[in-house]
């Protein structure tokens, strides 16, 4: 019956949103745990100021106090372009800084960190589609995963900064948008 047609991939999109959501809440108690860490290493940081000694300099660090500068002016970018949610260049800037300084506990931090939000909200875009698509949306779905192929075409390649399980998730949500995209073009086309 052609009831039964469309109750299944209307299940399938529920099942999906269910886990993208539940994925989405995972990512975001990771993000608590790591702006917990940062704020600790900032706190620490701020102590070692004040007592005089290299801001962040590790136990057994390189003396290199003009490397260590050179490393925090990527690390200070780097933040800079996170907070503006420029996720590449902040990859970029905080991969140079750890070239520059691997000791950099900040920069190793604020990584793994905007490596979550991007994905976090790369999921809320996936998510929104979804729902758009559930709804019968289809140029509000088409935006969502338009955006995410868009955004993610230069991502899923060889960014040494995103390491293999990033690049496997960012590869996979790209996947599924462009499978979405295939599938509402199918159904705009069916309703012709």
């Amino acid at each position: 019956e052609p009831g039964e047609k469309t109750a299944k991939p209307v299940d399938r999109t529920e099942a999906e949103l269910e886990r993208k959501v539940k994925a989405i809440q995972d990512m975001k108690t990771q993000l608590v745990k790591l702006q917990s860490q940062k704020a600790r290493l900032e706190e620490r940081a701020k102590t070692m100021k004040e007592l005089g000694k290299d801001a962040l300099m590790e136990p057994g660090a390189p003396g290199d106090k003009s490397q260590r500068k050179d490393s925090e002016v990527f690390f200070r970018n780097g933040v800079r372009e996170l907070q503006n949610k420029n996720y590449r260049r902040a990859f970029t800037a905080f991969d140079t800084a750890l070239t520059v300084d691997p000791t950099h506990e900040l920069a190793k931090i604020y990584l793994k960190s905007a490596k979550m939000e991007l994905l976090s909200e790369l999921w809320s875009s996936q998510v929104a589609g979804l729902r758009a698509k559930s709804s019968l949306r289809y140029k509000e779905a088409r935006m969502h995963f338009e955006n995410i192929m868009r955004y993610l075409e230069n991502e899923t390649g060889g960014n040494t900064s995103m390491e293999n399980e990033a690049n496997k998730e960012l590869r996979e949500l790209y996947g599924d948008a462009k499978k979405e995209l295939d599938e509402i073009d199918k159904m705009e086309n069916k309703d012709k």
